[in-house]
C-alpha cells in the first residue's frame, strides 16, 4: 500500500525515497496511512498523532504513536525493518501476540504495531499502568522512555530499561542531597521509577518580567550545586555512566549527534560533522568538573509557593563541565523561538550572582553543542517544518562559535543584563 498523501516537496518524501529497503517507513511518516492500515487490519483509529520517532538508515524505523477511537485512546509502538532481511519482526509479533498487544503485522513491508505494554525495552509499562490505570501518558518514546502522571496518587511514573532505571535513581540520589526536588517514593525491578507530583509553576510557562526573575534565581541555585559539589570532590560524589562526560564521550556524542542529523538532512552532514570538530577542538583542555543536571532547560524547573525553584528530572545527572547546564537551557531557548541574543539572559545573570564562573567563549562552544544535539529533535517529535528547524539550529550553532568574539551575544551585554 503506497502513501494515502504526501505533501507536494514535503522533507518526509526525499527520506522515503532514500529508505527503500524500509518500505514500511511511509507508515511512519503518514499517519493517514498508518491510521488506514490498521482500519484494514480491524484496528478502529480515528485519528493517529506520532509521539516521537527514531530512524536508522538502511536499519530500522521505530515510532511512537497515540491513537485515539472515540472517547478513547492508547498508545502504541511502531516498527519498521527490511523485509526478510532478519527475524527481528516475526520475533517482536510474535511475542506481542502472546502478550496480547498485537495491533498489526505486514511482513510484506515489514511493519508491526504493538501496544505500548509489550514494549521489549521497557517491561515497566505494563506494571505501571496495572497499579495506575487512569494514569495520563506525558512521554513515550520506544525502548527509551515511558512517563505519566497519576493525579490521584499524585505521582510521576517514569519508566526506563531496567539497567538504565539503576543508573537513574543513582543520578538522582546524588543531586537530591544538593538541591531541591521531587523524592522518590517507589522503585521497582521493571524500570519503573516514581516520584512525588509536586505542586507549582513552571518557569517555561512564565513570560516577560516573571519569566527573567525566575530565571534569576535558577541560576543562583544552579550555581550553589555546581559550588557545593565541587567542594565535595568527585570521588565522593555517586553518578552515573550515562551521566559522567570526560572528553571523548563529549566527543563521540557529538559525532553521534552529527551522524542523526546527516541521517535526515544528508545536505547537513558535512556541516554537522564539521562543526562537532569545532566544538570539540573549542573545549579541548577544560578541565573543570562538578555534578550536572545533564538536561538543563525551563521545563525541568518548578517554582513553589514562594517562587523558590524546584529541580526536576533528574535522570541524566553526572560529572561533567559545569557550562553543560546553562548552555543547554540556552540552547533549548533557542530551539524553543528566543532569539540567541536574548536567551537565558537572566539565568546567567543569576548564574554569576551565586558565584558561578562563566567563560564566555567555552559557553559558546557548549551551546553550539547543545545545539547541535537538538538538530534531529524536530524530525523525531514530527514537526511539519523539520527540515527549516534542523537547518536554521545548525546555523544558529555555527554563529555561536564562529571565529572573532565567540561569546554568545547576549553575553556581549553582561554588563547591562548582570
Amino acid at each position: 500500500m503506497t502513501p494515502l498523501y504526501i505533501p507536494v516537496r514535503h522533507p518526509d518524501v526525499s527520506i522515503i525515497r532514500r529508505e527503500r529497503n524500509l518500505p514500511g517507513l511511509s507508515a511512519l511518516l503518514d499517519m493517514d496511512e498508518l491510521r488506514v492500515r490498521l482500519e484494514v487490519a480491524g484496528v478502529p483509529a480515528v485519528c493517529a498523532t506520532p509521539t516521537y520517532l527514531r530512524l536508522k538508515p538502511a536499519t530500522s524505523a521505530v515510532a511512537g504513536v497515540r491513537l485515539d477511537a472515540g472517547d478513547s485512546h492508547r498508545y502504541a509502538r511502531v516498527v519498521a525493518y527490511p523485509v526478510g532481511a532478519h527475524r527481528k519482526l516475526e520475533r517482536l509479533a510474535r511475542r506481542a501476540d502472546a502478550a496480547g498487544g498485537l495491533l498489526m503485522l505486514d511482513d510484506r513491508v515489514g511493519l508491526a504495531v504493538c501496544t505500548d505494554t509489550c514494549d521489549p525495552d521497557l517491561p515497566g509499562i505494563r506494571s505501571a499502568r496495572t497499579r495506575h490505570p487512569y494514569a495520563e501518558v506525558l512521554v513515550y518514546k520506544p525502548g527509551r522512555r515511558w512517563v505519566a502522571r497519576c493525579s490521584d496518587c499524585e505521582v510521576l511514573l517514569k519508566v526506563h530499561t531496567p539497567a538504565r532505571a539503576a543508573e537513574v535513581v543513582s543520578a538522582h540520589r546524588s543531586l537530591e542531597r544538593l538541591v531541591p526536588t521531587a523524592p522518590i517514593v517507589e522503585v521497582d525491578d521493571s524500570g519503573v521509577v516514581v516520584t512525588r507530583l509536586l505542586p507549582g509553576r513552571g518557569v517555561a510557562d512564565l513570560a516577560g518580567g516573571d519569566r527573567h526573575d525566575a530565571e534569576v534565581r535558577t541560576g543562583i541555585v544552579l550555581a550553589r550545586l555546581h559550588r557545593h559539589s565541587a567542594r565535595l570532590g568527585r570521588g565522593s560524589v555517586r553518578t552515573t555512566s550515562s551521566g559522567a562526560v570526560d572528553d571523548s564521550q563529549f566527543a563521540r556524542g557529538l559525532h553521534t549527534a552529527a551522524a542523526g542529523v546527516a541521517a535526515i538532512a544528508p545536505t547537513l552532514a558535512g556541516r554537522a560533522d564539521a562543526l562537532a570538530d569545532r566544538v570539540v577542538r573549542a573545549l579541548a583542555g577544560r578541565g573543570e568538573r562538578t555534578l550536572v543536571h545533564g538536561d538543563f532547560s525551563a521545563d525541568q524547573v518548578l517554582l513553589d509557593r514562594w517562587g523558590a525553584p524546584i529541580l526536576i528530572d533528574l535522570d541524566r545527572a553526572g560529572i561533567g563541565d559545569p557550562l553543560l547546564d546553562p548552555a543547554a537551557w540556552v540552547a533549548d531557548a533557542i530551539a524553543r523561538g528566543a532569539e540567541p541574543e536574548h536567551a537565558g539572559a537572566g539565568l546567567r545573570a543569576g548564574y554569576r550572582a551565586g558565584g558561578g564562573r562563566i567563560d564566555d567563549a567555552a559557553l559558546a562552544a557548549h551551546t553550539a553543542g547543545a545545539l547541535l544535539h537538538r538538530a534531529v529533535e524536530p524530525f523525531r517529535r514530527r514537526r511539519s517544518d523539520w527540515d527549516i528547524r534542523a537547518h536554521a539550529l545548525i546555523a544558529t550553532a555555527e554563529t555561536m562559535i564562529a571565529g572573532g568574539d565567540r561569546r554568545p551575544p547576549a553575553d556581549r551585554l553582561s554588563s547591562v543584563a548582570g
